[in-house]
C-alpha cells in the first residue's frame, strides 16, 4: 500500500475547522497530527493559550480530566513553527470572526488562505460579484506581515441562483464568459493570489459535458492570469458505498486543468442517521474511486487531491432528529457539566460520548480525538512495507520524518506518564523502546536503497531517521546501539545531500558519542562543525553544544574565553578554565562541588574529572619554574598538593600522579624511584596541552 502526503489545508466554520491535504491511506491524518499535538487541539483556539507544552496521550479509554487538560488550549510557544513540509489552506468564515483571529495567531503554519466572502450573482443581476464589502484589506495586511510567503484565494459560490440560471449561463459561452470575467476582476482589483470555487453541486441540473467544458474554460482564465484555481468537489461515494455524482471520469477530464481538487470528506451522517463526521474507511473508498490503486501516475494523480477531515464534532439530538456541528470549546464545556464517557469505535477510528441535558434530552457526540490521530501514525510506521514498495520515487520521505518525530514524542510521553510507582522497573523506558525498533526499521529500509542516482534515493532519509534513534538511545541510555547508524551514515559519502540542520543535530550526538567514548579529537571535530554551523540565532542550541564541546576542548589544552561563557550562560565552566590554567586543585575541586548538579544532569561531570590531570600539570609546572632546575623531590610536590588541600595523599601517590602525566605526555622526564626524584627534560619539559593530548590519543 503507498501513501501519499503532499498538501494540506484547514477550513474553519464557527471556530470549527477542517483539514484538507493530499494523502494516501492512513497517511492522509499526518498533518492533523502535528496541528494538534503542535497548537494543543487549535480548534479550540478561543479558550485560551498555554504557556506550558502538555502533551496529550493519545487512548481509547479517555480520562475526563486528562481530556480537559490537553484540549482547552494552545501552547502560545508553538504558533511560530510549521513542522509538516505541505501546503496548509485555512477557510475563513464571514459569520465567525474569530476565524480571523486564528489566521493571525497560527498564520506561520498556513500557505493558503481562503476567506469564504464572494458569491456569484444570476443573470438577472448581471453576474455582479457580492461580498466585497466583507474584503478586509486590513486583515490581509497582517496575515502578510506574519507570513509574508502566504496566498490569498477567496471562495466563490453560487448559492442564489435560479435553477435555470445554470443551464442558461453554462450553455452560453458569452454569458459564462461574462461570468468568469466578473470573477477575474475582482482577483484583480484585490491582488489576490487565485480563487477557489464551488459549482458542481450547485450545476447539478446541468448536463455533466456543459459543466465540464464551463470548469475548463474558467481554469484557462485563471491560469492566463497567473492565478491559482482550487475546484471544490462533492464526495464520489456515500453511505452504504452510494456512487456519487462526481466520478473518476470526470475527476481525469479536469486534473489537467484544476490545480487542487477539494474533496468534501466529512459530513458524512445525518440526524436521520446518527454516526461518525468522516470514517476512515470511507475516506479511502473516496480516494479509491478517484484514483483507484495501482493505477497510471497514481502518485502524481493524489497529490492534487485535498481530502477533507473535521476538527470539529456533530452533536445529535437522536428523537428529534436535529444535529448542529460542535466546536471544540463547546466540547470542553458539556464535557466539564456532564462528565460524560468517551467510547471507541474501532471500525469509524472515532470517539463517541453520550449525556442527558438539563431539558432530559438525550444527545450522541462524534468528535475527534488524538486516538484516531494517533492509530493513523502508528498504522503508517508499522506498515513500513509501503515504503519498500516505493520502487522510483522517494517523496515519501518528508512524511516518514515527522511520523518519526511524532512516534518518539508520543512515546516519550506515554514514559513520562508512568512513574516508577506505577510502572514496573523493567517496563520503564519500553514505549521509547519499541518506537526505536519501528524508526530502525525505517532507516535500514532507507540504508538498503540500491539506486545510484542520489536525488531519487531513500538514503536521504537516513540522517533525519538516525537523529531520531539517537535521541532515543541517548534517553534510554543505549548509546551502544548507535554505532551501527553512525557507521553507516559514514559510509555514505553523500553528506552534502543532507540538510544544514540535520548534518548539525547529527554531528551533535556524534560528537557527544566520541566524547563519552574517550575519542576527544573526533568529538572537537564533529561539536566544532555542529557550533559553527548552528544558526546565531539558536541561541539555545549553540549553548546545548557548548556544554559537551567546552569540557572537550579544555582536555585538548584550549581554554574557553569569558566574554563566550558569559554570552551563553556558561560561567559554571569559569572556575574550572580558572584552574586549569593556573594549577588551582583546590578552585577546581570546590568548582566540581559547587556546580555538581549541573554537571551531573548535564553528563560531563566525569569528564571535567578528567582534567585533573591538566590541573596537576600546571601545578607541578609552576614548582618546577619556581624551583629552577630538573631535579626535583618527590616530597615537593606532594608538600604542594597539601597546601590545595589534598591532605590523604603521600608520596607514592604523587609519585603515581606524576608517572600517569609522563605517559600522558604532558611531562617530558622520568622517574628515579629510589631518589625520590623527577627529572625533567631541560628542553619544554612541559609540551603545550594541545600537542601531549593529541599524541597520546594516537
Amino acid at each position: 500500500m503507498l501513501f501519499v502526503l503532499k498538501v494540506a489545508a484547514i477550513s474553519q466554520t464557527g471556530n470549527m475547522f477542517k483539514l484538507y491535504h493530499t494523502s494516501l491511506g492512513f497517511a492522509i491524518h499526518i498533518a492533523k497530527i502535528a496541528l494538534i499535538i503542535l497548537l494543543h487541539v487549535a480548534f479550540s483556539v478561543s479558550v485560551e493559550e498555554n504557556d506550558e507544552m502538555v502533551y496529550a496521550i493519545p487512548t481509547e479509554n479517555i480520562e475526563t480530566d486528562i481530556f480537559l487538560k490537553s484540549y482547552s488550549s494552545y501552547n502560545k510557544y508553538t504558533t511560530a513553527h510549521k513542522i509538516l513540509n505541505t501546503t496548509v489552506l485555512a477557510y475563513v468564515t464571514p459569520w465567525n470572526k474569530l476565524g480571523y483571529e486564528v489566521t493571525k495567531i497560527f498564520g506561520a503554519k498556513f500557505n493558503l488562505i481562503s476567506p469564504v466572502w464572494f458569491e456569484v450573482q444570476g443573470e438577472k443581476k448581471a453576474y455582479t460579484i457580492t461580498g466585497v464589502h466583507e474584503v478586509d484589506t486590513a486583515w490581509i495586511r497582517e496575515i502578510r506581515t506574519v507570513n509574508g510567503d502566504i496566498k490569498i484565494v477567496p471562495r466563490f459560490s453560487f448559492n442564489p441562483w435560479e435553477t435555470k440560471d445554470y443551464a442558461v449561463t453554462l450553455k452560453d459561452v458569452s454569458k459564462s464568459n461574462k461570468c468568469i470575467q466578473n470573477m477575474i476582476n475582482i482577483l484583480t482589483k484585490y491582488n489576490f493570489d487565485g480563487a477557489v470555487v464551488e459549482i458542481w453541486a450547485q450545476f447539478s441540473g446541468v448536463e455533466l459535458e456543459v459543466i465540464i467544458d464551463f470548469t475548463i474554460r474558467l481554469a484557462d482564465n485563471l491560469h492566463s492570469n497567473g492565478k491559482l484555481f482550487v475546484f471544490v468537489i462533492p464526495p464520489p461515494a456515500y453511505y452504504d458505498g452510494i456512487e456519487g455524482r462526481f466520478k473518476r471520469e470526470n475527476f481525469e477530464q479536469l486534473v489537467d486543468y484544476v490545480d487542487y481538487f477539494s474533496l468534501m470528506t466529512y459530513d458524512y451522517s445525518s440526524p436521520h442517521r446518527p454516526g461518525p463526521n468522516s470514517p476512515l474507511n470511507w475516506v479511502e473508498e473516496c480516494i479509491d474511486r478517484l484514483v483507484p490503486k495501482n493505477s497510471m501516475n497514481q502518485v502524481k494523480l493524489r497529490k492534487q487531491i485535498l481530502v477533507g477531515l473535521n476538527f470539529y464534532g456533530i452533536n445529535y439530538v437522536p428523537k428529534k432528529l436535529v444535529s448542529e456541528p460542535v466546536r471544540g470549546n463547546e466540547v470542553v464545556e458539556i464535557v466539564t457539566k456532564y462528565q460524560p464517557n468517551f467510547k471507541w469505535h474501532k471500525q469509524w477510528a472515532e470517539h463517541s460520548f453520550s449525556y442527558r441535558d438539563t431539558k432530559s434530552q438525550d444527545h450522541l457526540v462524534f468528535y475527534p480525538t488524538l486516538m484516531s490521530i494517533a492509530q493513523r501514525l502508528q498504522t503508517i510506521l508499522s506498515k513500513a512495507k509501503a515504503l519498500t514498495e516505493l520502487k522510483d520515487d522517494n517523496w515519501i520521505l518528508p512524511v516518514v520524518h515527522v511520523a518519526a518525530i511524532d512516534l518518539r514524542r508520543f512515546a516519550h510521553g506515554l514514559d513520562s506518564k508512568f512513574t516508577p510507582q506505577l510502572d514496573s522497573f523493567r517496563n520503564q523506558g519500553r514505549r521509547m523502546e519499541n518506537a526505536a525498533q519501528l524508526i530502525l526499521r525505517l532507516f535500514q529500509i532507507c540504508a538498503s536503497d540500491s539506486r545510484t542516482q542520489i536525488e531519487d534515493s531513500k538514503k536521504l532519509g537516513m540522517m533525519g531517521l538516525a537523529n531520531q534513534l539517537f535521541k532515543i538511545y541517548f534517553q534510554i541510555n543505549k548509546l551502544n546501539l548507535c554505532k551501527s547508524m553512525i557507521r553507516a551514515i559514514d559510509n555514505l559519502s553523500m553528506n552534502d545531500h543532507f540538510s544544514l540542520a540535520q548534518r548539525v543535530t547529527y554531528c551533535y550526538y556524534v560528537g557527544r558519542k566520541a566524547m563519552f567514548d574517550g575519542d576527544f579529537v573526533s568529538a572537537d571535530n564533529s561539536l566544532t562543525f555542529a557550533f559553527e554551523r548552528c544558526l546565531s540565532t539558536k541561541w539555545n542550541n549553540k549553548r546545548l553544544i557548548l556544554i559537551y564541546l567546552i569540557p572537550v576542548k579544555m582536555l585538548l589544552g584550549v581554554l574557553p574565553k569569558e566574554s563566550l561563557l558569559c554570552r551563553y550562560n556558561l560561567k559554571q565552566f569559569q572556575d574550572i578554565a580558572d584552574s586549569v590554567k593556573t594549577g588551582n586543585l583546590r578552585k577546581m575541586n570546590s568548582a566540581l562541588e559547587e556546580h555538581e548538579s549541573f554537571f551531573l544532569s548535564c553528563g560531563v561531570y566525569l569528564i571535567l574529572e578528567k582534567l585533573k590531570l591538566s590541573v596537576y600539570r600546571s601545578l607541578f609546572k609552576r614548582i618546577c619554574y619556581i624551583m629552577k632546575t630538573h631535579l626535583l623531590p618527590i616530597e615537593v610536590f606532594t608538600a604542594a598538593l597539601h597546601l590545595m588541600g589534598v591532605e590523604d595523599i603521600d608520596p607514592d601517590e604523587t609519585e603515581c600522579i606524576l608517572a600517569n602525566l609522563i605517559h600522558e605526555g604532558k611531562i617530558k622526564g622520568y622517574l628515579a624511584h629510589q631518589q625520590q626524584k623527577l627529572v625533567v627534560s631541560k628542553l619544554q619539559a612541559f609540551p603545550p596541552l594541545t600537542s601531549s593530548v593529541v599524541s597520546s590519543l594516537k
